[in-house]
């Protein structure tokens, strides 16, 4: 298929993957590991439908997204605009407050502190212990984003929120990572 003859259809789009790399100091390409959760890509086509993407975004989505379509000998994800967490204004790597946009009115971007612990067996060797388990998953946090039409949760809110809520995004800097949501999943905020 030639790239002006494919369009998709309804609120769909089509999305070039990216899939970091560096070289080694030996000359082989290595993969870089990949967020559980997400995968970035370059939006290459949009339907008519779509409002809030346009052709060259970088965006966020879920990696499970595997609907593949073959578009000038390339593999193009196709996915709808409702599988988009977010846009990044640089890069692929998420700071959680400059580079990313919010693409849905209701959605919180929810910054949360972890207490990792670092122990020290009696041999001197130091293990993370890192929580696992849903019930270990912290449910509160402060607001560094917010969507247009979220009017009850302000950017510096602490809020406390369900323990299954939301997509976690990414591990930043100090123990912090970020976890994107309906606001409908929070269940209350500290004045």
């Amino acid at each position: 298929m030639n790239k002006d003859t494919f369009k998709p259809l309804k609120t769909n789009i089509l999305v070039d993957r990216i899939i970091e790399s560096k070289e080694s100091s030996s000359g082989i390409i290595l993969q870089m590991k990949e967020n559980t959760n997400t995968a970035f890509g370059t939006v290459t086509h949009i339907s008519d439908e779509v409002t809030m993407i346009n052709v060259g975004d970088t965006i966020m989505f879920n990696v499970l997204i595997n609907n593949y379509v073959p578009v000038d000998g390339k593999q193009l994800l196709m996915m709808s605009e409702d599988d988009i967490y977010g846009k990044l204004s640089e890069g692929t790597k998420l700071d959680g407050i400059n580079n990313f946009e919010i693409t849905h009115d209701n959605d919180v971007l929810v910054s949360i502190k972890t207490q990792d612990e670092n122990l020290t067996s009696t041999s001197g060797i130091i293990l993370t212990a890192q929580a696992s388990a849903l019930h270990d998953r912290p449910t509160n946090g402060v607001v560094v984003k917010v969507g247009v039409g979220v009017t009850t949760i302000n950017i510096g809110d602490r809020v406390e929120f369900e323990k299954t809520a939301g997509i976690d995004l990414t591990r930043g800097e100090n123990n912090t990572h970020f976890t994107l949501m309906d606001v409908e999943r929070i269940i209350g905020k500290y004045l």
